[in-house]
């Protein structure tokens, strides 16, 4: 991620990196975030770069967003190849048995 800090607002690497993980916090929750991401910045000539390396779950992780009526839902996704696919309400505990029972 290319980090423009005068996009926003002038922030500087400390405070985007504390609002970041406010983001990341109220998607994933706080236990996810602090054992499963590392947030690490590179200086590349003139630009810094945000790295995120995220490790695999053990247990799923249910994102929290709003639906069209600003209203919450929740929502879980999973990688299949170079995307990430929303799984229906049906075919959820079918992939829990088998991605995380086995």
């Amino acid at each position: 991620m290319y980090l423009e800090y005068a996009s926003l607002g002038g922030v500087d690497r400390d405070k985007f990196e504390l609002h970041l993980r406010d983001l990341l916090n109220q998607q994933f929750g706080t236990a996810f975030v602090a054992s499963k991401i590392q947030i690490k910045f590179h200086k590349t000539d003139d630009k810094e770069v945000c790295e995120i390396e995220i490790s695999q779950a053990r247990e799923p992780i249910i994102v929290k967003v709003k639906d069209k009526n600003n209203q919450p839902i929740e929502k879980f996704y999973a990688r299949s190849g170079n995307s990430s696919q929303e799984f229906p309400l049906s075919e959820i505990n079918s992939y829990f048995k088998d991605r995380f029972h086995s």
